[in-house]
């Protein structure tokens, strides 16, 4: 009779079908027995509170509840003291210097592989990636990297995958991933020889789709403009009719016009971009050009911060922007009753929460008119708006990545989910059809 086949699990042995802790000598040692991974008689009990030694009668495990319980034990395992004894009187083997998760991760991230070869955006995704594992699983932060297998990785993707969604769980699991790695060719593990992050058949998250509309853009032009920080504004109009990222445009340089083109420099790689102007921008770089003439400032920047006159730090610019953004989804008042000072009120903002209401509604008309859908957009959603504008203007893609600098592979992507869904592009194709139809288009192959 062939032999069934049941699935390996870490500390774990089949027996009839059955699973049972089996531990090897140095567990044996350190004081661990052998135990049946059954549930208690006449009820069911969580599999990682099932500790070593217990003696159920009751219903066994089945090969899912066998896997949890291995993962909880090597956690454990690895996060436990040292032994001094077992109960044989023989020491348990005295491990080196533990070699933690939190170790591994904190000594990536300081790592050249990282601190030069990667962006200031995608270190600070990864540092918080990190303390999402510290946050959500602190038993596997401070354990020992060497314990790490896939029974236990897996079971960290499902955890975080309920607790904080598909995204994060990814992130997460790919960011330890790419650490494991840099730590085997470093030679930090002195057990682990494969990386157990790999192939654990992570569910890719469906992709973004979000891109502003007129309203949208428009709404939090003007919220900008009202509030007294135009520069805001400046950079909205400069990321869709730029496609350039969020810190290229901070860090944009303005080195005049050539033939008509917007000559500009990205400081980080020295790339010179030219841009046609356009109206609207045009418009935008010349009010701001004014303004600093009036102030006696004499910058290179593109975007300055206008109340100081120095270039934005990226965190205090994603900070306005998230007030920008909130403003526009609740609308903006102006209230004129307080002596020769017009106040600007927001039903969202703590300080303007004297707004005048009737019946109650907000009373009189908004400078701004609430636009709800704002909720969902980001900033980083600017540039894919360009990608999706310039496609629904008629755009190619080599004239697309000309303008943003996107690989022609990522504004295919980009397209790819972005225009499938808009109405226009199937109006545009029909419309292409039939007057190809209408002049006799060919249908045979000639020979």
């Amino acid at each position: 009779m062939a032999r069934r086949h049941q699935v390996k699990i870490p500390y774990v042995k089949w027996r009839d079908g059955r699973p049972r802790f089996s531990p090897g000598p140095k567990l044996r040692a350190a004081g661990h027995v052998g135990t049946d991974l059954r549930h208690p008689d006449g009820g069911r009990i969580e599999p990682a509170r099932l500790q070593p030694g217990t003696r159920n009668g009751g219903e066994w495990f089945t090969a899912g509840e066998a896997m949890d319980w291995s993962a909880a034990f090597a956690r454990s395992l690895a996060a436990a003291p040292e032994k001094p004894a077992s109960r044989t009187g023989r020491r348990a083997a005295v491990r080196g210097a533990r070699y933690s998760v939190r170790r591994l991760l904190d000594e990536w991230q300081a790592s050249p592989a990282v601190i030069e070869d990667l962006a200031e955006k995608t270190r600070r995704d990864y540092a918080k990636k990190a303390r999402v594992i510290e946050q959500a699983a602190p038993d596997l932060w401070e354990a020992e990297a060497d314990a790490l297998d896939q029974t236990i990785l897996y079971g960290l993707y499902e955890d975080l995958r309920q607790a904080r969604g598909l995204s994060t769980a990814n992130g997460v699991i790919r960011v330890l991933s790419a650490a494991i790695s840099w730590g085997l060719r470093r030679g930090k593990f002195s057990v682990l020889r494969a990386n157990p992050a790999l192939r654990l058949g992570m569910k890719t998250p469906a992709p973004r789709v979000r891109f502003a509309t007129r309203t949208e853009l428009q709404t939090q032009i003007e919220v900008a403009d009202a509030v007294g920080m135009p520069e805001m504004a400046d950079s909205f109009v400069l990321a869709v009719w730029s496609g350039q990222r969020q810190g290229d445009r901070l860090a944009l340089t303005l080195r005049g016009k050539i033939k008509g083109r917007i000559v500009l420099r990205q400081s980080k790689t020295g790339a010179i971009v030219q841009l046609p102007a356009a109206p609207e921008l045009t418009r935008r770089l010349d009010a701001a050009a004014a303004r600093r003439k009036a102030a006696e400032v004499v910058d290179p920047h593109v975007i300055l911060f206008e109340k100081t006159w120095n270039p934005f730090k990226e965190d205090h610019y994603r900070h306005v922007y998230s007030e920008i953004r909130r403003i526009g989804v609740h609308g903006l008042w102006r209230e004129g009753r307080y002596g020769d000072k017009i106040r600007l009120l927001c039903p969202c903002n703590e300080r303007f929460k004297y707004l005048p209401v009737e019946h109650g509604r907000t009373a009189g008309t908004p400078l701004v008119s609430p636009c709800a859908s704002l909720a969902t957009f980001r900033e980083s959603d600017f540039r894919d708006t360009a990608v999706t504008w310039l496609a629904l203007a008629g755009s190619t893609v080599p004239e697309i990545a000309s303008v943003t600098g996107h690989s022609h592979q990522s504004c295919t992507q980009i397209l790819k989910h972005y225009l499938a869904q808009h109405p226009e592009m199937a109006s545009s194709a029909i419309a292409k059809m039939i007057a190809w139809y209408d002049a006799d288009g060919e249908t045979e192959i000639g020979l």
